[in-house]
C-alpha cells in the first residue's frame, strides 16, 4: 500500500508540474508577444502600409479601398485599429499604429488560452500532452511574427479557434446545444469578416458536425438543429461584405480575376513537388527556392523567409550572424514538424477509420488539410514569381491544430515508450530553448 501511495504522489507532482509549466510557458509568451508589439516597427510587417491605409481611411472617410491594397481583405480587424489610430492620433503618439500591433498580441495570448481549452476538452487529464501542444504554438515563429504586426491574421486565429472551441464543446456536452451553436455560428460570422482564410474552418465545422449527426443516431436531431443554426449565422453574418465584393468585383473572396489559363496550368509541377533540399536548411530566405510551395511554407513558418523578422530585402541579409540564425531554426523545426505530422496523419487515419468515434477530435484532423488545400489554391490560382502567396501567416488559423497534433504524437511516443520520457521533455525543452531568442522581434528591425 505504500508503494501504490508513493506512485499515485508521483503521477499527481507530475501533472501538477506540467500543470505550471504550461501556465508558465502561457505567462512567457504573453510577455513577449506585448512586448514585440510595443518595439516592432509596424511599417516593416507583411503589407504594412497597405494595412494601415485602409484602417484609416475606412474610419476617417468610411470608405473601402478601391481595387488597390488589401481590397479584397473584410474590415474586421481594420475597424478595430483604425479606431485606435484615431486614438493614437488624438494624443498626439507618433506610433499610431501601436495600438492595432497589442490588440494582435493580446489576440495570440487569447488563443493559445483556447487553444488550452480545446486541448482540455478533446484530451482531459493528459497534461504533459497540454505542455507539448502549447511549447509548440508558442515557438512556432509565424506565431509571433505575426502577433507583432498590424495585420489581421491574429484576430482571424483567434476567432478560428474559439470556433473550434465552441464545436469541440458542442459535441461533447448536450446541454445548452442550440445556444452553442448559435455562439458557433456568430464566431465563424465574425471571423469571415475579419479574414477569408477563415472560411476553412466554416468548411471543417460544417463537416464535423455532419459526420456526428450522420454517426451519432440518438443525437441525430439535436445536432441537425444544431447544424442548421450554425449553417445559417456564419452564412449570414458576413452576406454584406460578400455582397459588396460582388457587386464591385469578379470574386466574393479575392476580388480579382483569375488568370486566363486553367488553375493546374498556372504553376510548374516543381511548385508542387519541390523539396527545396539543401537550400531549405542552407539558405532559408529569399529567393531561395522561390518557385517551390513547401519549402517557402516552412522556411516562412519556422524563420523568415520574407525578410520581415530578422533581415530585409534591401539589407544585408547574408550576415553571419542573421544567416546562422535563420539556419538554426529550420534545423529546430524539423523534428517538430515531423512529430506534428505524425501526429495529423495518426488523427486523419483515426478519422477515416473510425469516423463515428471520438468525432471532436476531427475538428484538429480536418483543419491543417483544410489549410492547406486552401493556400494551396490561392498560390495556384494567383500566381507570383517570388511565392509572395505563400506566406506562412497565411495559415496562421491551423497552427493551433498543428500544435494539437504535435502534442498528441509527443504524448503517444511517450506513453508508449515510458523509459524514454525525460529524454523526450528534455529534448522538447532543449529546442524551445535554442529557439527562444528568435521569437523576440530586434528593436532595429
Amino acid at each position: 500500500m505504500g508503494l501504490y501511495a508513493r506512485a499515485v504522489r508521483l503521477v499527481r507532482s507530475r501533472a501538477n508540474w506540467a500543470r505550471i509549466a504550461t501556465y508558465c510557458v502561457i505567462a512567457a509568451a504573453a510577455v513577449i508577444a506585448v512586448r514585440n508589439a510595443l518595439v516592432y516597427p509596424a511599417i516593416v510587417g507583411y503589407d504594412a502600409q497597405e494595412a494601415i491605409d485602409y484602417a484609416q481611411g475606412l474610419v476617417k472617410d468610411g470608405r473601402l479601398p478601391e481595387g488597390t491594397g488589401s481590397y479584397y481583405t473584410p474590415p474586421g480587424f481594420f475597424a478595430i485599429g483604425g479606431l485606435l489610430i484615431e486614438v493614437a492620433e488624438r494624443f498626439d503618439y507618433d506610433d499610431v499604429a501601436r495600438g492595432g500591433q497589442v490588440v494582435d498580441a493580446l489576440a495570440a495570448v487569447g488563443t493559445v488560452l483556447l487553444l488550452l481549452v480545446l486541448l482540455r476538452l478533446l484530451w482531459p487529464g493528459r497534461d504533459l500532452l497540454h505542455l507539448a501542444a502549447v511549447v509548440f504554438f508558442v515557438v512556432c515563429p509565424v506565431v509571433m511574427k505575426s502577433a507583432a504586426m498590424f495585420h489581421p491574421e491574429p484576430l482571424s486565429m483567434l476567432l478560428s479557434t474559439a470556433a473550434l472551441v465552441l464545436a469541440a464543446r458542442l459535441l461533447l456536452r448536450p446541454y445548452h446545444r442550440l445556444l452553442v451553436a448559435a455562439a458557433l455560428g456568430l464566431t465563424l460570422g465574425l471571423a469571415q469578416l475579419v479574414r477569408a482564410w477563415t472560411l476553412w474552418t466554416v468548411g471543417v465545422v460544417v463537416v464535423v458536425l455532419a459526420v456526428a449527426a450522420v454517426t451519432r443516431r440518438a443525437e441525430r436531431r439535436p445536432l441537425l438543429a444544431a447544424l442548421a443554426v450554425v449553417i445559417a449565422l456564419a452564412a449570414v453574418v458576413p452576406v454584406p461584405w460578400y455582397a459588396h465584393q460582388l457587386d464591385t468585383y469578379d470574386s466574393a473572396l479575392f476580388g480579382q480575376p483569375h488568370p486566363s489559363e486553367p488553375v493546374w496550368s498556372r504553376r510548374p509541377l516543381g511548385f508542387f513537388v519541390g523539396a527545396g533540399l539543401p537550400e531549405v536548411v542552407t539558405e532559408p530566405y529569399r529567393p531561395s527556392f522561390s518557385g517551390q510551395f513547401l519549402p517557402i511554407a516552412y522556411a516562412e513558418t519556422w524563420g523568415d523567409y520574407f525578410g520581415v523578422w530578422r533581415w530585409l530585402p534591401n539589407g544585408a541579409k547574408t550576415a553571419s550572424d542573421v544567416r546562422r540564425e535563420l539556419v538554426t531554426m529550420s534545423i529546430v523545426g524539423l523534428p517538430l514538424t515531423l512529430m506534428a505530422v505524425a501526429g495529423w496523419m495518426a488523427l486523419l487515419a483515426l478519422a477515416v477509420r473510425h469516423p463515428g468515434r471520438a468525432t471532436e477530435r476531427q475538428l484538429i484532423a480536418l483543419l491543417p488539410l483544410a489549410a492547406l488545400a486552401g493556400v494551396l489554391y490561392f498560390a495556384t490560382s494567383y500566381p507570383t514569381p517570388d511565392g509572395d502567396t505563400v506566406k506562412g501567416s497565411f495559415m496562421l488559423t491551423a497552427v493551433p491544430a498543428w500544435a494539437a497534433c504535435f502534442g498528441f504524437a509527443f504524448d503517444e511516443v511517450r506513453r508508449r515508450f515510458p523509459r524514454g520520457s525525460a529524454a523526450l521533455l528534455l529534448g522538447l525543452a532543449a529546442l524551445a530553448l535554442v529557439a527562444a531568442p528568435f521569437l523576440f522581434a530586434p528593436t532595429g528591425a
